[in-house]
C-alpha cells in the first residue's frame, strides 16, 4: 500500500468527487481506494482485510472511524491501524 489515512483530508475528499489521482491529478490513471469503517475492535478481522489489501495495493487506504467498541481487541485494533501510519 502506498498511503494508509486515518482520517481523509478534505482536500483528498475533493479528489474523490472529481475522480482524479491524488498523486497525479490525472483522470486518466485509474485509481484504488481502499476505504475501511466499522472495525469496531475486531482485530482477527481487520487482520483479515489487511492481508488482503496487501495482494490489492490499492493507492489509499482511508480508515472512517468506529475503531472500537466493547470488544476485547479494541485497543490492540487502534495500536495496529497507528502501526500502519
Amino acid at each position: 500500500m502506498k498511503r494508509f489515512l486515518a482520517l481523509a483530508p478534505l482536500r483528498w475528499l475533493y479528489f474523490l468527487q472529481t475522480g482524479n489521482n491524488f498523486q497525479t491529478g490525472n483522470k486518466n490513471y485509474p485509481m484504488k481506494l481502499a476505504i475501511l469503517a466499522d472495525i469496531h475492535g475486531n482485530l482477527p478481522a481487520l487482520e483479515a482485510v489487511l492481508a488482503a489489501l496487501e495482494r490489492i495495493q490499492p493507492d489509499y487506504v482511508v480508515v472512517n472511524g468506529d475503531l472500537i467498541n466493547g470488544a476485547p481487541f479494541s485497543a490492540e485494533t487502534v495500536d495496529r491501524i497507528r502501526s500502519l501510519d
